[in-house]
């Protein structure tokens, strides 16, 4: 195929309304794409972004929403950024991405893509919530009849992660655990990712979106570099931290996947695989 066999298509976007989704908004477009966000309520957007009502927990909504569209690209999370679990998030989890995948069939949508995260070919994903959800879901888009392109970003530098600001605004970028190599990425390249793999047609792919990978202090200076200011890793051993978030884990479900996702970092997981 040649690199523009996918313009002007009409995309529908599942997860159009935080940082990541906006991102990938102003990518798709300015590759020529027509795009529609899904919202569970009427939205009015200052972007002049076309909306449609749609809950990915009600697969009628989202067929109504996918009539017309060439292609679906699904960003629903069941968790914020930082891992704190959203409203519903259980269902979303367990439903939303089945849900999506139906609608598509039902409307003839033949392409998808799915914006997964690193770490979903590891076997102890198993012990994080926010990981496994994406992991359930690449199976999911795998064993169904549409051709997906899956994305796997890395940890994203420029997130909406209040846990990291504040210590980012200290000057602190604080570490959990040995220091273990990581991947990250900022939004735009994960976005260019996901826009080059439709322009090039390779739906049935799995990719990575990485900028770098390193270790905690090879974060920091790429952390210094995107907010234009001196940022310094420090390191809270992985002991130090699930004793402080032990008494709250046990009340609080962000809390506990928190500790796991924390647990898997250190392990080495969150690290570029595919090729």
């Amino acid at each position: 195929p040649t690199p523009d066999a996918d313009d002007d298509m009409r995309v529908v976007l599942g997860g159009p309304n935080h940082i990541h989704g906006r991102t990938l908004v102003a990518a798709l477009r300015d590759a020529g794409h027509e795009v529609v966000g899904t919202s569970r309520s009427p939205v009015t957007d200052a972007s002049g972004l076309d909306f449609v009502v749609a809950d990915a927990l009600d697969q009628r909504s989202l067929e109504a929403a996918l009539r017309h569209a060439d292609l679906v690209v699904d960003n629903v999370s069941a968790f914020r950024a930082g891992g704190f679990p959203r409203a519903q998030y259980a269902r979303i989890a367990s439903e939303a991405h089945v849900n999506i995948i139906s609608a598509a069939r039902a409307c003839g949508v033949g392409k998808a893509v799915l914006v997964s995260t690193l770490g979903t070919d590891v076997e102890s994903v198993s012990t994080v919530p926010h990981f496994l959800e994406k992991a359930r879901a690449e199976r999911a888009y795998k064993a169904s009849a549409l051709r997906t392109l899956i994305v796997r970003p890395g940890m994203f530098v420029d997130q909406e992660d209040r846990r990291l600001e504040k210590g980012f605004d200290k000057g602190v970028y604080e570490a959990i655990g040995r220091g273990a190599p990581f991947s990250w990425v900022h939004m735009s390249s994960a976005c260019a990712t996901i826009v080059d793999g439709i322009a090039q047609d390779a739906f049935g792919e799995v990719r990575d979106a990485v900028d770098g990978t390193g270790t905690p202090d090879d974060f920091a200076r790429a952390m210094s570099e995107h907010l234009r200011r001196p940022i310094a890793a420090k390191l809270l051993p992985l002991w130090a931290f699930s004793a402080a978030t032990f008494a709250p884990s046990l009340c609080v479900p962000g809390v506990r996947n928190l500790r796991a996702m924390m647990r898997f970092m250190d392990e080495g997981h969150l690290v570029a695989r595919a090729k």
